[in-house]
């Protein structure tokens, strides 16, 4: 039991990490925008876009905002390919995605102005493997996947401190479980 709660509290601290390379990422962002500007003017620069290209003129960033009201930096490779997104919706929630080489999403951060945040692993195949969450009234979990995204392991914890295990057959029905008191 120690060694699951020495784990949360390590990927707590990952979440920690990640929300403040999110708010590295976006400052910096506005620290490139800020440095195209020419001595003497405003002291503001108002976009609905910025894009950033390399010297050969491939775009490798992007900020701006979507028609849904969605905010967001995205940052490619020198092929084009999408690596890291950030990304707030309307409803105030904050999302971070890192890409593999084919762009697709292989880790997901999200929190939520609820009090809601989480953390996802996806395969090389785009299937979520790994999934932890936090929730607002205090419960914790860790959710682990086979390649079919079926539920194989759940560990949980309550704000009053109980802790539940369960283990799941691959066709999803619960092979396994224990609750403590």
């Amino acid at each position: 039991m120690i060694q699951s709660d020495e784990r949360i509290l390590r990927l707590e601290r990952s979440v920690r990490h990640l929300k403040a390379a999110l708010i590295a990422v976006a400052g910096a962002a506005a620290g490139i925008a800020m440095l195209g500007a020419a001595p003497g003017d405003p002291q503001s620069l108002t976009l609905r876009e910025l894009k950033i290209v390399d010297a050969g003129g491939t775009a490798r960033v992007f900020a701006g905002t979507m028609a849904d009201n969605t905010a967001g930096i995205w940052l490619y490779d020198a092929n084009q390919r999408g690596r890291l997104s950030l990304d707030t919706s309307a409803d105030g929630s904050v999302r971070v995605k890192l890409h593999d080489s084919k762009s697709k999403p292989r880790v997901m951060l999200s929190a939520s102005d609820d009090g809601t945040g989480s953390l996802g692993v996806a395969d090389s195949w785009g299937k979520l493997r790994f999934a932890a969450s936090t929730w607002r009234d205090g419960r914790a979990e860790i959710i682990l996947n086979d390649r079919a995204e079926v539920v194989r392991l759940e560990a949980s914890t309550t704000a009053e401190g109980r802790a539940d295990l369960s283990l799941f057959h691959q066709s999803g029905a619960a092979s396994w479980s224990r609750r403590t008191p």
